[in-house]
């Protein structure tokens, strides 16, 4: 038998500046780590506040799950807050 983990995609829509919205799927096991090394990565942001549900986090080691698994949503909406005024259009 096949040892199969089931990765069950998480929608994830990221608001920067309470003004720009991106869309970004997370599989079930990931961090917010991971998502923060999106932010860096694709979206060129360094310094940020991360705010879900009006909290502000400081664990990032948590899992994404958890934090949709509070709330009973199928998705998270993740609050970006930083200096920049524009975020890079998608590519």
């Amino acid at each position: 038998m096949h040892n199969c983990i089931k990765v069950t995609p998480i929608y994830v829509v990221l608001i920067f500046n309470n003004r720009y919205v991106r869309w970004e799927i997370f599989k079930n096991h990931q961090t917010l780590i991971d998502v923060l090394d999106l932010i860096k990565i694709k979206y060129k942001i360094i310094n940020c506040v991360v705010e879900i549900y009006g909290e502000i986090i400081t664990n990032y080691y948590s899992k994404i799950k958890s934090h949709m698994l509070e709330k009973s949503k199928n998705g998270l909406d993740i609050h970006i807050y930083t200096e920049n005024t524009t975020i890079p259009k998608e590519n």
